[in-house]
C-alpha cells in the first residue's frame, strides 16, 4: 500500500514538474522561437514573473500535500499511542510519528508563508 502511495506521489511530482517547468513548457508549446518585437527587453520581466508564479503555485501544491500528510500523520500517531495498550515501544513509535508530523506541519505552514510573502513582493 505504501509503495502505491509513493509511486502515485512520485507521478504527481514528475507530472507537475513538467507542467510548470518554464523550459519544458516552452519546448513543448514551441514558444522557444520568438521574433523580435518593438517592445524589446520589456517582455523579459513579464516572462520571469509568469515563470515565478507558475513555480510558486507548484511549491504551494507540494506544501499542501505535505500539510495533508502531516494531518494524517497526527491522526495515525494518536491512534497508535491510544491503542498501544501499555506497550512502551509502540507508544514511543507513536511519539516519533507525532514528532515527524509536527515538523512536517510546521515546515508546510512556514513554507506557505515564505512563498506568499515572496510572491507578494515579487
Amino acid at each position: 500500500m505504501l509503495k502505491k502511495i509513493i509511486s502515485f506521489l512520485s507521478f504527481l511530482v514528475v507530472f507537475f514538474c513538467f507542467e510548470f517547468s518554464p523550459l519544458v513548457s516552452d519546448l513543448v508549446l514551441g514558444q522557444f522561437v520568438t521574433e523580435k518585437s518593438s517592445l524589446g527587453e520589456a517582455e523579459l520581466p513579464q516572462k520571469n514573473a509568469q515563470n515565478f508564479l507558475k513555480t510558486s503555485e507548484f511549491i504551494i501544491f507540494l506544501l499542501a500535500i505535505l500539510f495533508v500528510v502531516s494531518i494524517f500523520g497526527f491522526i495515525y500517531a494518536g491512534i497508535k499511542m491510544i491503542l498501544s495498550g501499555g506497550n512502551l515501544s509502540t507508544f514511543k513509535e507513536g511519539q516519533k510519528v507525532g514528532l515527524a508530523s509536527a515538523i512536517a506541519f510546521g515546515f508546510s505552514i512556514l513554507g506557505f508563508l515564505i512563498v506568499n510573502v515572496i510572491k507578494h513582493y515579487f
